[in-house]
């Protein structure tokens, strides 16, 4: 296991037309771009679960131009002679300040699926 520290960049650039046709002069164009920079600390690690599997998870936590942001990752790989196959899953989470106006709070998680070539 390792203790991290660091920081995390999002940049969110949002633009929009809406139609308003029945109104004369048309569509109204809605955009705008805004960014936060926080800083981080956390866990990762490594457990190996038997001869060719193995898990590696991360966890942080950090505040900064956001009120709180976190990140937990969990994946289990299977090691070949080629290098391994990778299945997990993540969560990243903002809880943005009054000052970020294109959103209140971001969640994105979902699985995910690849491969790691050691060479």
């Amino acid at each position: 296991m390792q203790i991290l520290a660091g920081v995390r960049y999002f940049s969110l650039d949002v633009g929009t037309e809406l139609d308003t046709s029945v109104i004369p002069g048309g569509g109204v164009l809605v955009d705008g771009r805004d960014d936060v920079w926080d800083g981080i600390v956390g866990l990762r690690g490594v457990s190996e679960l038997g001869d060719k599997w193995w898990l590696n998870y991360r966890f942080d936590i950090g505040a900064g131009d956001s009120d709180l942001t976190w990140n937990a990752v969990a994946q289990f790989c299977y090691t070949y002679d080629w290098g391994s196959l990778v299945v997990g899953y993540r969560y990243l989470h903002y809880d943005f300040d009054s000052d970020f106006k294109l959103l209140k709070d971001l969640d994105v998680d979902g699985p995910f699926i690849g491969a790691l070539w050691e060479f």
